[in-house]
């Protein structure tokens, strides 16, 4: 009865950790991205970037405009195409290629 519970995400094994390089740092394996997950984020990035700044400049607008003004009308092309961008981004994180 002198079983110790063990778990799953702790490797048994320790001897295989990643040893020092000779600048004693521990070598970091970096993952490639593929273009797909490159124009996914910066479809993400800009796209919401575009979507604060609209909204943004709505707000300000609305403040400086009579009653029964619509603020929408100037942003309309910015409030489409963050749209349009977000919408892409979607889209690309949807087709990413599984690992083999």
């Amino acid at each position: 009865m002198d079983q110790q519970p063990t778990d799953p995400h702790i490797p048994e094994d320790l001897s295989k950790e990643k040893q020092p390089d000779e600048t004693g740092m521990e070598k970091i394996s970096r993952r490639k991205h593929t273009p797909i997950q490159i124009a996914e984020r910066i479809t993400g990035a800009v796209g919401t970037v575009l979507a604060i700044y609209a909204l943004v400049a709505t707000w300000l607008a609305q403040r400086n405009l009579p009653e029964g003004v619509c603020p929408i009308d100037d942003n309309r092309p910015l409030m489409i195409l963050a749209a349009v961008l977000l919408v892409s981004s979607l889209v690309l994180s949807l087709i990413r290629p599984t690992k083999a």
